[in-house]
């Protein structure tokens, strides 16, 4: 089923960040809206190239002019299934902006799936969104990331991360690989999507992180089979209910203790 997805963007986003997720999950079959704010549908943002040529830090050049299709001052957020933060230069002033991030609290706050890409990281920080959590970010965000209360993870430039509905990645060398950014995000609003209702039962689906790793996590059997195919890198830990069941078993789970969810491949 074809879901909606948000990504907030701005003048010198990185290039490859925007531009390939942006058609690539379009290419699955989701709809994927871009918006800047200040601009309306229609409108074009520049965006920028960056690459590593051998200097201590990475070049930036002219990318192409990339032409926005949603009015980010009429975005009704309860369409959205799931946000997509694309990085370059455009977060360090879209941070300031508190629409944006009251934007990012929207999905923080109603358990959707984030996605950011290298400096895509400062937004999140900026709205309090990677406390407690893991994530990579281009290595330059690493003191926000951990001032912010998030774990930095140190990857490839090809590698990405899941914790919970969070995905982060380092850079854009990432948007292509199996196991980067945009195949987990996809992978999560189909967990998502898919995710049987919570049980009413007293005490069960009630999220509490502090029990990992000691009763284990009770998954469906969706996201078992994921996990032991090497699809998804399973959860370190979830935000929100009807995917876990810490408390009592519920219909269609499977308990899985003692081991770790999350990889770094």
């Amino acid at each position: 089923m074809s879901k909606h997805i948000l990504s907030i963007c701005g003048d010198y986003v990185e290039d490859y960040e925007l531009m390939v997720p942006f058609q690539a999950l379009q290419a699955m079959g989701h709809s994927v809206e871009a918006a800047c704010p200040g601009k309306h549908a229609g409108e074009q943002i520049r965006t920028a190239i960056h690459d590593f040529e051998g200097a201590q830090t990475y070049s930036e050049k002219p990318g192409h002019n990339f032409t926005l299709n949603a009015d980010f001052a009429t975005l009704e957020l309860d369409r959205y299934d799931a946000l997509l933060l694309p990085g370059g230069r455009a977060p360090e002033y879209l941070r300031l902006n508190l629409q944006v991030l009251s934007c990012v609290r929207h999905f923080v706050d109603n358990h959707k799936p984030i996605a950011a890409i290298c400096h895509g990281a400062q937004i999140l920080t900026a709205a309090d969104a990677v406390r407690g959590k893991q994530v990579s970010a281009y290595p330059a965000c690493a003191p926000e990331v951990r001032q912010a209360g998030g774990s930095y993870v140190e990857l490839p430039m090809t590698g990405a991360i899941t914790d919970g509905l969070l995905v982060t990645a380092p850079a854009w060398l990432s948007t292509s690989g199996p196991a980067g950014p945009i195949p987990r995000l996809a992978e999560l609003i189909r967990l998502q999507q898919n995710s049987p209702a919570p049980c009413r039962r007293r005490g069960c689906c009630q999220p509490d992180p502090a029990k990992v790793g000691r009763k284990g996590w009770r998954l469906s059997s969706n996201q078992l089979q994921a996990w032991a195919t090497g699809i998804l890198p399973i959860f370190t830990r979830h935000s929100a209910g009807p995917v876990l069941c810490t408390e009592v078993p519920c219909e269609s789970t499977a308990t899985v203790t003692g081991m770790s969810f999350t990889s770094n491949s």
